[in-house]
């Protein structure tokens, strides 16, 4: 499938525009607004206590109907919005030191492919344990429990050979050492990226945040640090995405990691990664670039999934890794699914998420869209139907209605 080739004019205009949906903008707002109104302080003491599986349920009441997916988008425009309320600025960073490389792409083996599915799919590798968490009042809040399944070697090649795709990209930013294994994205734009990071002085200024994820704290550095590594779709709109640690592993000097991402990405769109060196320069108020590299992918084999509907037309989409749902409710009333479950022909189940259960990496919900990335390797061979529960949360009058929805395969 041919392509355009990637735009670096277009990149180096978008590296200074952040781009939000209405729906995530309308949360920045109510975020802010609560924040202003509890009177809380940020505090940096190297723990997120975000929680992106249920901000609906077990929390206050405040938060009670908010989509976990928009407040998680909206975290992240809320962080920027709050850099720019305190006076936080980018430094210049000339475009000619921003390095662009392209990483070169072929068809995994199946050794390959089984050690992917285990590495990102599997149970041996990522941890299930989630953050303590406390609300407001500092009463601790429970958090659902996650489960991850081993893999079947002979599935995972049934499913995914042709499509997982060895990297072959090692890139220097800042003293750290990328090294890019395996890649593989859905037709949907759910995808997930292998790889190393290395450093023979240590991997330093990172903390683990719950459900096997990391981030990195640059900031606590002065001699500046990593800053999370982000994917964009080759168009240039950011992908939600998430960073996993295979805690079996990793050590001091390298982390082996898998980054999980999902959002807006065109069937015919490759990714770009951007991984940058930073430090905060307070006496300034901005932070500077140290470093800067840009990865581009050319993703053209692309797994497909398994179409369903429901009763009202509605339609989703199942691939092995993630689940892609069209939501035609009125743009006044919020669907919030409270739970998300797979159904096979054999009788047994797979919870996506729900009351007491997070079995995903990543959700996101855009313009009448949501996207699921799995915890688990799914063989759409075996799919009877795809059930969810949930509400609709009317913003007008302020009116719930509870519903049950099933989606079959499309005939």
């Amino acid at each position: 499938m041919s392509r355009k080739k990637f735009d670096e004019k277009c990149y180096k205009e978008t590296m200074d525009c952040l781009h939000a949906s209405d729906d995530v903008l309308e949360e920045v707002l109510k975020m802010t607004e609560n924040k202003n109104a509890e009177g809380d302080k940020i505090q940096d003491n190297g723990q997120e206590t975000r929680n992106r599986s249920k901000y609906d349920k077990n929390n206050d009441s405040q938060n009670r109907h908010w989509h976990p997916a928009r407040v998680a988008a909206a975290a992240v425009v809320l962080c920027a919005v709050a850099g720019t309320m305190f006076s936080t600025e980018i430094s210049t960073y000339a475009e000619e030191a921003i390095h662009f490389i392209e990483a070169k792409l072929s068809p995994a083996s199946e050794s390959d492919v089984e050690t992917f599915a285990d590495a990102a799919l599997g149970d041996k590798s990522i941890s299930t344990n989630h953050a303590e968490r406390t609300n407001s009042s500092g009463e601790v809040l429970d958090d659902p429990d996650s489960q991850r399944v081993a893999v079947d070697s002979v599935t995972a090649n049934e499913l995914l050979s042709g499509n997982v795709q060895n990297v072959d990209a090692t890139v220097e930013v800042g003293g750290y050492t990328f090294d890019f294994e395996q890649l593989v994205v859905d037709k949907n734009g759910n995808g997930m990226l292998s790889y190393t990071i290395s450093n023979p002085d240590g991997v330093k200024d990172w903390y683990e945040s719950g459900y096997g994820e990391i981030n990195f704290n640059w900031y606590s550095n002065p001699n500046g640090g990593l800053v999370n590594p982000t994917i964009y779709s080759e168009s240039g709109e950011e992908l939600d995405s998430r960073l996993l640690l295979r805690s079996d592993i990793s050590t001091d000097t390298e982390l082996h990691v898998v980054a999980c991402f999902t959002g807006n990405l065109q069937e015919n769109e490759g990714i770009r990664l951007d991984l940058i060196k930073a430090k905060d320069n307070e006496d300034a108020g901005q932070w500077t670039v140290l470093d800067q590299k840009s990865v581009s992918f050319d993703v053209t084999d692309k797994l497909d999934g398994v179409a369903l509907t429901d009763e009202n037309g509605d339609t989703a989409e199942v691939s092995p890794i993630g689940l892609t749902m069209s939501d035609t409710a009125d743009e006044n009333i919020e669907n919030v699914p409270d739970n998300i479950t797979l159904k096979y022909t054999d009788g047994t189940e797979y919870v996506i998420d729900g009351e007491d259960a997070y079995n995903t990496i990543v959700s996101l919900k855009d313009s009448g869209k949501s996207w699921y990335v799995f915890n688990r390797l799914v063989d759409t061979g075996k799919i009877q139907s795809l059930d969810i529960k949930g509400h609709y949360c009317n913003f007008e009058d302020e009116s719930q209605e509870n519903y049950d929805r099933i989606y079959t395969i499309a005939e």
